[in-house]
């Protein structure tokens, strides 16, 4: 199951970088109006003129909010509440409002992919995504997980500074933990969800990629720990961005979106894609929103606009799941966004199904190992 899972991501992705999918822009955009406009008239006329939404903080959260939910409300009238917080909080307080019988504040939730199996008991049944037209129109048919929807895919790319290594410079994990080598301090996540960093461990420490599932966890920590005195564990976005431009970091793992921005602030940074691991995100209504249509309407409406998916892949260097979006990236854009060609076969899937039955054991291990 898990192999099928990795192959249908390859696949669902490669097909929209390789231009699999035709779509006419003018009638596109007549037919994701129209939907638009009956999801949204079905929510208001049943009293839902917002919708409340756990989504992503800090400058990511600005420009989904700029460039997502503020035209949404410009053109539907339900008004967009972003609730940020961390991944990690995210889904404990998603749990908690159901298994702690507290009262129910999301109407959608977004969420790494790698969290999907966790959440989906607390998440609304989609079916098919017919409720969806959009999502159905515009997205590649994987992208309806069943109780929520595929988003937008980045990775956990390795960045460095060329600067501070004008000789040979890193170009694999093992490189990564190479510190003589390629000396200096290095930067990595901890943000509640370490499968990234233990697969970069195995494959430092020699693991084929085709082999990485199920974790040696053993393996894996025993290599942790020839790093960790060199290693800057960053917690959120924002601060990973601010360790390479102040130059207390010259080596580091990030998400794609926050290693484009630190290259266009004018650091003269190189991004490696090989043995990035997948950080997708995926959208989905709360099983008991209170505003489950306007909720509805929100996902839908994600899945339309192709220019506004343009100017989110400049803003953040992360691609969305939009099959017209392909046809628009400039050259520039293409040679560092995930889906394209030549960065996604580089790329690590994760199994879906090892990583949620795993992920307490994971997650306990690894707080223990950086707290020790």
């Amino acid at each position: 199951m898990g192999k099928n899972r990795r192959e249908f991501l390859q696949h669902s992705i490669g097909a929209i970088t390789a231009g699999a999918f035709g779509l006419s822009l003018p009638a596109g955009r007549a037919f994701a109006q129209a939907n638009m406009e009956a999801l949204a008239a079905e929510a208001i006329k049943a009293g839902q003129k917002q919708v409340v939404i756990a989504g992503v903080a800090g400058t990511f959260g600005e420009h989904v909010t700029n460039i997502m939910f503020k035209p949404f409300t410009a053109q539907t009238g339900i008004e967009v509440v972003n609730v940020p917080a961390g991944y990690t909080e995210r889904l404990a307080r998603l749990q908690a409002q159901y298994l702690a019988g507290a009262p129910k504040e999301w109407d959608v939730v977004v969420l790494p992919l790698d969290r999907y199996a966790i959440a989906k008991p607390f998440l609304r049944d989609l079916g098919t995504c017919s409720a969806l037209p959009d999502v159905l129109a515009n997205a590649p048919a994987e992208s309806c997980l069943g109780s929520a929807v595929m988003t937008n895919g980045g990775a956990v790319v390795m960045i460095y500074d060329r600067k501070a290594y004008p000789g040979d410079q890193p170009a694999s994990w093992a490189d990564f933990w190479n510190v003589e080598k390629f000396p200096g301090q290095r930067m990595m996540p901890n943000v509640g969800a370490p499968w990234a960093v233990i697969a970069a461990a195995l494959l430092a420490d020699g693991v084929a990629r085709e082999n990485l599932f199920p974790f040696d966890l053993d393996r894996a920590f025993k290599k942790l720990d020839q790093i960790k005195p060199h290693v800057i564990w960053w917690t959120g976005g924002d601060q990973s961005v601010q360790l390479m431009r102040s130059g207390e970091t010259s080596l580091g793992m990030m998400w794609i979106g926050r290693a484009y921005s630190v290259t266009q602030q004018g650091l003269d940074a190189n991004i490696v894609y090989p043995g990035a691991p997948l950080d997708a995100t995926f959208w989905g209504v709360t099983r008991e929103a209170p505003n489950p249509l306007a909720g509805l309407a929100l996902l839908n409406f994600y899945f339309t606009r192709p220019e506004a998916h343009l100017e989110f892949l400049k803003a953040t260097g992360e691609a969305t799941f939009l099959k017209a979006l392909v046809d628009l990236m400039p050259d520039d854009i293409r040679k560092v966004a995930a889906p394209a060609p030549q960065n996604w076969r580089n790329v690590i899937m994760p199994d879906l199904d090892y990583l949620a039955a795993n992920e307490k054991e994971i997650q306990t291990r690894f707080n223990g190992w950086i707290a020790g």
